[in-house]
């Protein structure tokens, strides 16, 4: 199958992720290693 993801669908996907990232961030105290600092 090589169906094409929705845009519409990936950018939700980013923002959950950036939220996740943000999320930990904020549980850590601070960046996580290895992650990129996505606004």
């Amino acid at each position: 199958m090589t169906t094409q993801p929705d845009p519409r669908r990936r950018a939700d996907d980013a923002t959950v992720h950036a939220r996740a990232a943000a999320a930990r961030a904020a549980i850590h105290g601070g960046p996580i290693p290895g992650e990129d600092p996505t606004p």
